[in-house]
This record gives structure tokens, C-alpha cells and sequence, in this order.
């Protein structure tokens, strides 16, 4: 993807600046089935105050999150694919099974983690229907319309 010129952020961030607006930082982490989420790399040198969004694969790093970022944005666990009434969901392939699925606030941080539209392992999908998500950004300084 690099050789094609897509940034991979692999803890690493990007700025997009839009003329006359602030900063926004886009901060990945790498894989923590792959490799070493790492916050501290991924946001080094990232202009102080900045709004920034981090984006994950797996949202068990979000325990790790520092304050500061307005959002973390993960998937991984297709919010388990098959959710049983009463009973929940018995496959969700996660450290942290809390983080299985939708807005979570845990410290006064926020992540959303999605359904996605796919699967993995069994083309299956039980009462977690796949989902696209749109993110309404708005800086924090202005006020919602």
C-alpha cells in the first residue's frame, strides 16, 4: 500500500490541515495480534490540542488509551457475528469482552467499535447485522448545528 502511496499508520499519525480550519490528527496503531500498539509513537510530535481520532483494529487497546484523543475508532470482533437471546454472545475474540460492540465510555474516553460488513471464519451473522458507520466530525470548539 505504501508503494502505491497510501500512508500506512502503523503507530504513526497524519496531519490533514484544511485551509482555515485547526488540525486534525489521524493516529494508527499497529495490530496487537501482529504487532505492538504503541500510543506514544503513534501520536509523537502531533501539534498539542489537536483534535485526534484513533484508529485501531482490535479495540482492546483502548484500555491503554492516554487522555486527549476525542475518539477511538475499532472493529476486529465483527461484534461477534451472532449474538444468542439471553445469552449473548458466545464467540468474541477479545481480551476484553465489554469492548464487544457500539459506543463505549470508559474514563471520560470515548470509542466506537463496528459490526463491519463482513465476516471471519463462518459466513455467518446472527442478530448483528453488518453495519456502516458515519462519523459526524465537528471540532471541540464549535457548537453542534
Amino acid at each position: 500500500m505504501e508503494n502505491a502511496g497510501v500512508a500506512a499508520l502503523w503507530n504513526r499519525h497524519s496531519v490533514v490541515r484544511r485551509t482555515g480550519g485547526e488540525p486534525l490528527v489521524i493516529a494508527g496503531l499497529a495490530d496487537d495480534t501482529t504487532g505492538e500498539p504503541d500510543f506514544t509513537a503513534a501520536l509523537d510530535s502531533a501539534p498539542d490540542g489537536a483534535n485526534t481520532i484513533v484508529i485501531s483494529h482490535s479495540p482492546d487497546p483502548f484500555a491503554e488509551m492516554p487522555r486527549g484523543p476525542a475518539l477511538m475508532i475499532a472493529g476486529h470482533g465483527h461484534c461477534g457475528q451472532v449474538t444468542i437471546p439471553f445469552v449473548g454472545r458466545p464467540i468474541l475474540p477479545l481480551r476484553n469482552r465489554n469492548y464487544g460492540c457500539g459506543l463505549i465510555e470508559e474514563r471520560g474516553e470515548r470509542m466506537y467499535v463496528t459490526a463491519g460488513i463482513g465476516t471471519s471464519i463462518l459466513p455467518v451473522r446472527f442478530l448483528n447485522p453488518p453495519e456502516i458507520v458515519l462519523i459526524t466530525l465537528r471540532s471541540a470548539n464549535s457548537a453542534p448545528n
